[in-house]
C-alpha cells in the first residue's frame, strides 16, 4: 500500500479529481493496489459488480450502490465482473468550507470525523432518490471538458453529493448531526482533533488540555458532547487508523507497529485492534494484501 500524492496543476494542488474505470483499463499504470491520500473519495457503480476494501471492512457494491470513503482511509476499489463500470470523485476536506468558516461548517467536519458511526454504502435505492449517476456524470463531465467556469460547478456539484450523503447519515443516526457546542468549542474541538493527529503516538489528555489551554474536565466534555466519545477512545481510534497504513504499507512486524503508534504494550494492541476490527493485525494485514491482489 501507498500513500497517494495530491493531484497538481501548473503546481498547484488540485482539489477535485474524477475519473472512470471500466474494463478493459486503457490505463494500467492509473490502477492502484490498497492505498490512502487526504482526498475524500466517492465511488459510484455505474454497472457490473465491485469489491471494495476500506480497512478491515469488505464490501460488494452493485450498480446505483455509492461508497464513501474518508481521508485517510487505507482503500482498494477492484472489479468483479467485466461489465462493472465506476467512477470516482475524490476531493479535499477543505472544499467543504467557505472563505470564512462558519459554526455549520465545523459541524460537517466533525461529522466526517465521526467516520465510525456512519455507514459507508448507500445502496440504489437511496442513491436513485438524490439522482447520484447524473450528479457523478456531470462532474465526470466537467472535469474532462474543463469549460469556462467548470471549477466552480465541480465544487457545486461534489457539495451537492455531500449534502445528499450527510443527510442519508442523518436518517440513520439523528444523533450526529445534532449540535451540542457553541462556536468557541467546536473550533477547540477540532483543534483538539488536529492536535491528537500530529501528536497520537505519544499524546495524552492532560498535555492536549495545556496546549489549547483549557481543563482535562472541559476537554472531555467537548469529546463526549462533540463526537459521542470519548477523549481515549478517539485517540485510539487515530492509533489504530495509522496501524491499518504500517500493516499494509511496511514489513515491521507487528510489535513495532503497536508501539511506533503508542501502545504499550504488544498484547495491549492486538487486544484493542482485535475489540474494534473482530481480527487480529496479522490477519488482517493477510486478508487484505492477498485481496487486493486478485
Amino acid at each position: 500500500m501507498i500513500k497517494e500524492t495530491k493531484y497538481t496543476s501548473n503546481g498547484l494542488s488540485v482539489p477535485i479529481h474524477c475519473q472512470k474505470y471500466k474494463r478493459p483499463i486503457s490505463d494500467p499504470s492509473s490502477i492502484r493496489l490498497i492505498h490512502y491520500h487526504e482526498y475524500c473519495e466517492m465511488v459510484f457503480v455505474h454497472t457490473g459488480t465491485c469489491h471494495c476494501i476500506i480497512g478491515a471492512n469488505k464490501y460488494t457494491l452493485e450498480a446505483g450502490d455509492t461508497i464513501f470513503v474518508n481521508s485517510e482511509e487505507p482503500h482498494f476499489i477492484g472489479f468483479f465482473d467485466d461489465t462493472a463500470e465506476y467512477v470516482v470523485i475524490k476531493f479535499l476536506p477543505s472544499i467543504i468550507f467557505s472563505g470564512e468558516h462558519t459554526l455549520s461548517e465545523y459541524s460537517y467536519l466533525l461529522l466526517l470525523q465521526n467516520c465510525e458511526k456512519h455507514r459507508a454504502v448507500l445502496k440504489s435505492s437511496e442513491t436513485e432518490a438524490y439522482h447520484f449517476g447524473n450528479l457523478f456524470d456531470k462532474i465526470l463531465n466537467e472535469y474532462n471538458d474543463r469549460s469556462f467556469g467548470y471549477e466552480l460547478a465541480l465544487r457545486t456539484f461534489v457539495m451537492e453529493l455531500f449534502l445528499y450523503t450527510i443527510r442519508v447519515w442523518k436518517q440513520d443516526t439523528p444523533e450526529l448531526a445534532t449540535r451540542k457546542l457553541s462556536t468557541a468549542n467546536e473550533l477547540t474541538l477540532q483543534k483538539a482533533i488536529e492536535y491528537i493527529k500530529h501528536n497520537f503516538s505519544a499524546v495524552s489528555q492532560t498535555a492536549c488540555a495545556k496546549a489549547l489551554n483549557v481543563s482535562t474536565s472541559h476537554l472531555s466534555r467537548l469529546f463526549k458532547n462533540g463526537l459521542n466519545m470519548s477523549f481515549s477512545s478517539f485517540v485510539n481510534s487515530v492509533k489504530l487508523a495509522e496501524c491499518e497504513k504500517l500493516l499494509l504499507t511496511t514489513d515491521m512486524s507487528i510489535t513495532e507497529i503497536g508501539a511506533a503508534c503508542g501502545f504499550s504494550t504488544t498484547s495491549y494492541f492486538i487486544s484493542i485492534f482485535g475489540s474494534t476490527h473482530h481480527i487480529t493485525p496479522h490477519k488482517y494485514r493477510a486478508s487484505n494484501l492477498l485481496l487486493s491482489t486478485n
